[in-house]
């Protein structure tokens, strides 16, 4: 009788030496899968931005939509005057901390006959609800905010960079849209004067508008 339970005694101190040593085996095996097969790395936010929608409304067309037209405008005559916009998503950048954000832009290869470069051109902040295949001066006309800066549009096929950088951190935290808009500085028609700039619907890429992003 003593002889069987010292047996199962031998049995069961070997059966829990196994499990460790099996445990210790599992666990050495998990270790070196870990540094072979490394976790996936989270992927890193665009630092390229194109515009998911852009336009220009005309005062003296009010009811003509240019949605899908190669090039935004903004202009002034006597009939009346033009302001042309672009739209970007940001919900992609959630989470991130912006340190710049540039727009580059690219004055169009021509301005309508009997139109002057406009030279001086205003940007400003504008509101987000507007559809590109459907917006015209009379329906869903973005509002225009704040002025962002002046830039100079005084020729053809010219890169312009502008600063939005505090303009799309205060939409990132916001609705994570951004319509920046351009006009005329005074609207006034008193001249004939216009600036056209590459859409996201120009035939080349390289001339589209897009968004420089830089990040802490």
């Amino acid at each position: 009788m003593a002889e069987r339970m010292l047996s199962a005694v031998i049995s069961l101190i070997m059966m829990v030496l196994m499990i460790q040593i099996l445990m210790q085996l599992l666990e050495r095996m998990q270790q070196a899968f870990a540094e072979i097969i490394p976790p996936p790395e989270e992927e890193a936010p665009p630092s390229i931005l194109y515009p998911e929608a852009d336009s220009y409304v005309k005062s003296y067309e009010p009811d003509v939509n240019s949605g899908t037209i190669k090039y935004i405008a903004t202009a002034q005559k006597p009939e009346g005057i033009a302001r042309g916009f672009l739209r970007f998503d940001l919900s992609e950048l959630s989470g991130v901390t912006i340190k710049s954000a540039i727009l580059h832009i690219k004055t169009y290869e021509s301005i309508p006959t009997g139109y002057s470069w406009m030279g001086t051109v205003d940007v400003h902040k504008a509101s987000d609800n507007w559809d590109e295949d459907t917006v015209t001066w009379n329906t869903d006309n973005p509002t225009v905010g704040d002025k962002i800066t002046s830039i100079n549009a005084d020729g053809p096929d010219k890169w312009i960079e502008i600063d939005v950088t505090d303009y799309i951190k205060e939409e990132l935290a916001g609705d994570k849209k951004a319509t920046i808009l351009f006009k005329h500085p005074t609207e006034d028609k008193s001249t004939t004067v216009s600036a056209q700039f590459y859409s996201k619907d120009a035939d080349e890429k390289t001339n589209r508008p897009y968004l420089e992003l830089t990040y802490q």
